[in-house]
């Protein structure tokens, strides 16, 4: 039985619920009675500075670019080369719920990215 997290098995919920001491989004019968008869404490996260869960909605989203059409955008290979036009709608979708041009969208892997990029364009 697959639950709704897409796992293969309930025994990925099973260490989802082992690790954190629930399963957040699972509606499956069968991973609601594994989370509910394992007895761990719930970690309670405070460092959502260095990272945050993702909604269900952005994953599912993203899901095809994390599991089928992965690859580099910059790369002059089809397979990564395609996902430039998917990187561009982003920007542009990014850029008009905000109210800016696309060019002033810049997406960075990491903090440290986006502070480097805040730094140089302050000094420039």
């Amino acid at each position: 039985m697959r639950c709704s997290l897409d796992c293969a098995s309930t025994s990925c919920a099973f260490a989802l619920t082992a690790i954190f001491g629930f399963v957040t989004s699972c509606q499956d019968a069968a991973c609601s009675a594994v989370s509910s008869a394992v007895k761990v404490p719930v970690m309670i996260y405070l460092d959502h500075n260095a990272t945050t869960p993702v909604l269900p909605e952005v994953f599912e989203a993203m899901r095809p670019y994390f599991c089928e059409e992965w690859g580099n955008p910059s790369s002059t290979y089809k397979f990564g080369s395609k996902l430039k036009a998917v990187i561009e709608t982003a920007r542009a979708q990014v850029a008009e719920l905000i109210g800016v041009r696309p060019t002033e969208i810049i997406f960075t892997s990491c903090a440290t990215g986006s502070n480097n990029a805040a730094i140089h364009a302050a000094l420039n």
